[in-house]
């Protein structure tokens, strides 16, 4: 693909990605990115490599497997250079990722319905070869999950090809239900997780398919009847039509499309053909009983289309499981008795364990029981599918302004009654679900802690390490670091909307406690619950200042000036007068400085503060004592008041005397 005439010389721009990349939003580049807008990129080292920004839709952060790939550039696919945050062309900021610019235009062109087809030598050298190879390197990092005509480039034909963009959002989003195995396309495009390298292997298979036809397979299907075509006849079949393919092709399909994972070559295998042709593994197709079973308005033939549509309707499901229904279907009409009596004792158990009758309840024993009726699906949950490590992205997806308040509440019921792993325990010869990677990340122990600590905005921040902080205070930036946020809120106390709002609020707590940093976990606690303003200024304050220390943050001036303006009721606490005029006094020079820590010195000292309420008490003591004097000399009876009468008489008398004698003596000396 040939590089904009300015790409090398991008307009200047004050946003450089990793210290060395200016994006020039001035320049788009059409069909690049792999369906994200994508624009040219200066090099500011001068490299000459034509580079591209790809940039990450909002709420949809970059794989998190940007990490692993920074091991170096890899053959025949567009490794990521660097990522970060930059001004988009409307102004606002975004997230990018910096990747070579394709050499050529896309395989298939968007838009075209149809194109010529290729040849045998075509496919296997320009199409299999290349990516089979690229899939083998990248499979000690990662996955690459974005295989489609459309995300494959190639300068020229007889050239070789290089697979896509597939970094700048969640894995597998932008597939379409063709591109991916059924048991993957059945979930919505953010809970499709990483996956393994078979699914880059199935997806790259449909790609040669696509190619060797020189149409869309099923093309003008919606996807439910394409996931229901191929969980009915098997994904070759459903695919190939009646088409027929050389016997070569047909072979290497046969075995890359298998319905199992493991029956799929793998791609270092696919670097010789004609070797692995030899090792594919027969399809077989699914058993089909002799009556069907009806759910609903449906039926189900099979143990995965019954598996999929108990997913769809689970409280339908549960009903049909808890009177028995679904194994005796299992039994007489589709010939399964083993299988029909292990469903059965799933039930039993479960029945017996769960404490309540609801929709949670009724998910996990659908989940249960589709784990044993058909082990390739994935975890259905009130009505949805997901893989493990999609939650992640699902919850990045769902609990935003706008998104889908219903499938937020039906992932907190997921984490809390630990469906996972119910489900994970019917299925460990599945490692690659994800399930135990999402177990150290602890998502139930993060939803339990209290206050702003926890819940479902804090593990949404961790389970997501690319997913910028949504805080309205930080409108029009995008802080995806934790380092980044406190010179994000720098720039934000500088200016006037931002101002109208408290300095501190739920998304930034949990966007604090979702990239790591716990040491703030009680003040957190306690600052969801508290309303007197003086805990709450300093409670901030604290927080704050306890980050710039950690992070070794620089001056912060103006945001100490917005701290300032929330913290100043906690200065009227000081009892003394005097103290609390040096303080006001002390507070103002301080937020100049822009040290948080100083400031919070003064609102939160215990030791002063002690001394200065002991002393309050001293004099309110005294006071008292004063008082109960004055009192008892206005209530000490006549007798006293005369004796007061008198020795007043007396004592003014003495004086005149006193003067008048002075008075004399100073007359005769003079």
């Amino acid at each position: 693909m040939a590089t904009p005439q300015n790409a090398r010389n991008p307009a200047p721009h004050s946003d450089l990605i990793a210290g060395l990349y200016a994006v020039d939003v001035a320049t788009p580049l059409a069909d690049t990115g792999g369906g994200l807008d994508s624009f040219a990129v200066a090099d500011r080292h001068g490299s000459r490599l034509p580079l591209m920004a790809v940039r990450a839709r909002d709420h949809a952060p970059p794989r998190a497997a940007l990490a692993l790939l920074a091991a170096g550039p890899i053959d025949y696919v567009l490794t990521p250079l660097a990522h970060g945050a930059a001004a988009g062309p409307d102004g606002t900021r975004g997230y990018f990722v910096i990747c070579p610019i394709p050499s050529g235009p896309p395989i298939w062109p968007n838009g075209a319905a149809s194109i010529p087809t290729w040849n045998e030598r075509t496919l296997l050298d320009d199409l299999l070869r290349p990516a089979a190879a690229a899939l083998t390197r990248l499979a000690d990092r990662t996955t690459h999950r974005a295989i489609r005509p459309n995300n494959v480039f190639r300068h020229q034909p007889g050239e070789p090809a290089t697979l896509g963009m597939a970094w700048a959002g969640p894995p597998a989003s932008l597939q379409s239900a063709v591109f991916e195995p059924p048991y993957v396309a059945v979930c919505p495009p953010s809970s499709r997780g990483d996956g393994s390298v078979a699914d880059d292997v199935y997806a790259l298979g449909v790609t040669m398919l696509t190619m060797a036809l020189g149409r869309i397979p099923m093309a003008g299907m919606d996807d439910a009847a394409i996931i229901g075509r191929k969980l009915d006849l098997g994904s070759y079949a459903a695919l190939l039509g009646d088409a027929r393919l050389p016997p070569l092709i047909a072979d290497l399909l046969i075995g890359m499309l298998a319905e199992d994972p493991e029956h799929r070559p793998h791609p270092a295998a696919l670097i010789d053909p004609h070797s692995a042709r030899g090792r594919r593994v027969a399809a077989r197709p699914a058993r089909r009983a002799q009556r069907p079973l009806d759910i609903g308005s449906t039926q189900a033939w099979t143990l995965r289309g019954l598996a999929d549509m108990l997913g769809r309707d689970p409280e339908q499901a549960a009903r049909l499981l808890r009177v028995g229904a679904i194994d005796t279907w299992m039994r007489r009409n589709l010939g399964d008795p083993g299988l029909a009596a292990r469903l059965d004792e799933v039930t039993r158990a479960h029945v017996r364990r769960e404490t309540s009758n609801d929709g949670a309840a009724d998910s996990l024993l659908v989940a249960r029981a589709i784990a044993l009726i058909d082990p390739l699906a994935p975890l259905w949950w009130c009505g949805q599918a997901l893989w493990p490590d999609g939650l992640g992205p699902a919850l990045a997806e769902a609990d935003r302004p706008g998104g889908n308040p219903a499938r937020v509440e039906a992932l907190r019921t997921l984490i809390e009654s630990e469906g996972i792993a119910a489900w994970a325990t019917l299925r460990p010869d599945r490692a690659e679900t994800g399930a135990a990677k999402l177990a150290v990340g602890n998502p139930r122990g993060i939803l339990r802690q209290r206050g702003w600590g926890g819940g479902m905005t804090a593990l949404r921040y961790s389970l997501n390490p690319l997913l910028p902080c949504a805080s309205p205070v930080l409108a029009g930036q995008t802080v995806v670091r934790i380092t980044d946020l406190l010179t994000a809120l720098e720039s934000a106390a500088g200016r006037t909307e931002p101002r109208r709002l408290a300095p501190f609020d739920a998304e930034i707590a949990g966007f604090i406690v979702g990239r790591g940093e716990l040491a703030q976990l009680p003040d957190l606690a306690a600052l969801a619950h508290e309303t007197d303003p003086v805990r709450i200024g300093a409670l901030q304050l604290r927080i704050l200042a306890g980050l710039q220390t950690q992070l070794h943050a620089p001056p912060l001036p103006q945001l100490a000036a917005w701290l300032a303006e929330a913290a100043s009721p906690a200065i009227g606490v000081w009892r003394s007068r005097t103290r609390r005029l040096r303080a006001e006094a002390a507070f103002q020079e301080l937020h100049q400085t822009g040290n948080l820590l100083a400031m919070l010195r003064l609102v939160d000292d215990p030791t002063s503060l002690a001394l200065d309420a002991h002393q309050a008490r001293a004099a309110i003591q005294d006071i008292a004592a004063i008082d109960r004097e004055l009192s008892a000399l206005d209530h000490g009876g006549p007798g006293r008041a005369r004796f007061a009468r008198q020795a007043g008489y007396e004592f003014t008398t003495a004086i005149a005397l006193t003067a008048l004698t002075a008075s004399i003596v100073v007359a005769a000396i003079g």
